[in-house]
């Protein structure tokens, strides 16, 4: 059994049928649909990483949920984006990545929070004042080294979610 499967209770025995199964953590799959589609695999380590109520989560998948917000942020908008849409702890990202083995990515995050904190903040109203914001690339060399570090969060959120 792959290690998610095991520290999560994601079983991968018979057909997905329910959100009840999903509200408890887990998503059942046949051999025969995974060999045939082995994405879903994927698709259900982000299905309940994505709803699974936070408070109900193992302490794995709350990892592995603040990782993947994160990496979806930074790849998305880069850390400017990362920060204006992101309430949480510094603590709870930056233990996470640790925790998934990515001591590189959390010691950058550490740097961007540092800089993120550096002056006074307010959330822009309009987006041509996000635009404005992004166009001033104050993050633009931590987002560079960000794209440069290996192996990547999805490798590490990947490898979760692998047999062996």
């Amino acid at each position: 059994m792959h290690p998610f499967a095991a520290s999560c209770f994601i079983v991968f025995l018979t057909a997905f049928s329910s959100l009840q199964d999903l509200d408890r953590g887990i998503i059942e799959l046949t051999a025969a649909e995974v060999a045939a589609r082995p994405y879903l695999i994927w698709n259900g380590f982000v299905a309940v990483i994505t709803r699974l109520p936070y408070d109900r989560m193992t302490g794995l998948q709350r990892f592995a949920q603040l990782a993947f917000r994160y990496d979806s942020e930074v790849q998305n908008g880069g850390h400017l984006q990362f920060f204006l849409n992101t309430q949480d702890s510094e603590r709870d990202f930056v233990d996470a990545l640790e925790g998934l083995s990515l001591p590189a990515h959390a010691k950058l995050l550490r740097c961007a929070y540092d800089r993120w904190k550096g002056r006074p903040r307010s959330e822009p109203a309009r987006a041509e004042e996000f635009v404005a914001a992004a166009l001033h690339e104050e993050f633009a060399d931590v987002d560079a080294a960000y794209h440069q570090l290996n192996p990547t969060t999805t490798d590490a959120l990947n490898a979760l979610v692998k047999p062996g």
